[in-house]
């Protein structure tokens, strides 16, 4: 028998070694996240509650159940309580200084003269902070540049858990993430504050949101792809999650819908040590196909 490693919760045992490694195992294959030693707290803090609802009274018991396949919705509901979803408005702010100083005058440049949508993917889109973000620095660049009848754009934003996909979908943040974090002439221009009992939530305009998609994507499902090929590609703080071979097939495969001369950028901590050819570092975490 493996040695407990942490304290039990009140009503379920401690998780032992060899549980902690099969649970790992099987979380890794499916998400592509690997927690290794050090996180058996956090495990069983996210996960002890569950098994109490499920009337199962060890981990090795849990391990059985998402193995055997009895309940097709558990392996979501394992997914949604293990990741983690922290973001904010406009998070890394260099990335949208570059995406307006740099990329957005050089891509927007012959817009005048012809139609043109700009596609644009968060991956790992969370609770919708970065796509809605996205949305906020594009509409704005057009209304400056007088594109309003050329240019449109599209986002995508895919995440693993479920949760935050309908979070998203709803478009309504309390008033201390808009009013920190998102410069007041946006706040004036892209979203709706609550009165009455939504008092202190603000709510994403209908025009604003009418760009953008959420949707349910796993990155490390080879069977889970998409037929769009984007200008940009924001893949941020979600590799951290990964080991290199599987920060590996999740390069290439958003690299496969990235169009050609489009930004894949990665979050500020995140590095690649294997960069595909087809891919030119302009700095600050940022990519560019070629």
């Amino acid at each position: 028998m493996g040695k407990a490693l942490v304290k039990p919760s009140k009503d379920i045992p401690p998780i032992l070694e060899r549980e902690f490694r099969d649970l790992s195992k099987y979380i890794v294959e499916i998400t592509g996240v690997k927690l290794v030693t050090g996180k058996e707290n956090l495990l069983e803090s996210r996960l002890s509650r569950r098994l109490g609802q499920l009337g199962l009274n060890s981990w090795r018991e849990y391990i059985s159940y998402l193995e055997s396949g009895i309940d097709e919705n558990e392996k979501q509901v394992l997914i949604n309580l293990i990741t983690t979803n922290k973001t904010h408005f406009f998070r890394e702010l260099p990335h949208f200084d570059y995406l307006k100083k740099e990329y957005i005058p050089e891509r927007f440049k012959d817009f005048h003269d012809k139609e043109k949508t700009v596609f644009i993917w968060s991956a790992a889109s969370s609770r919708g902070h970065e796509a809605y973000s996205m949305a906020m620095l594009l509409d704005d660049e057009i209304c400056k540049r007088s594109l309003q009848h050329n240019l449109n754009y599209k986002i995508l934003g895919t995440d693993i858990n479920t949760n935050v996909i309908n979070h998203s979908q709803r478009g309504v943040y309390p008033g201390i993430e808009v009013e920190g974090e998102v410069p007041t002439e946006m706040v004036q221009r892209y979203f709706l504050k609550g009165e009455g009992s939504n008092a202190g939530k603000y709510l994403i305009s209908k025009n604003l949101a009418s760009n953008i998609k959420f949707r349910y994507h796993n990155l490390v499902d080879p069977h889970s792809m998409l037929n769009v090929e984007f200008d940009v590609i924001l893949v941020r703080n979600v590799l951290i999650y990964f080991d290199r071979k599987t920060i590996d097939i999740v390069i290439k495969k958003v690299c496969a819908h990235l169009k050609s001369g489009g930004l894949l950028i990665l979050g500020h901590s995140e590095h690649l040590e294997s960069v595909p050819k087809e891919l030119t570092y302009m700095g600050s975490s940022i990519y560019k196909k070629t």
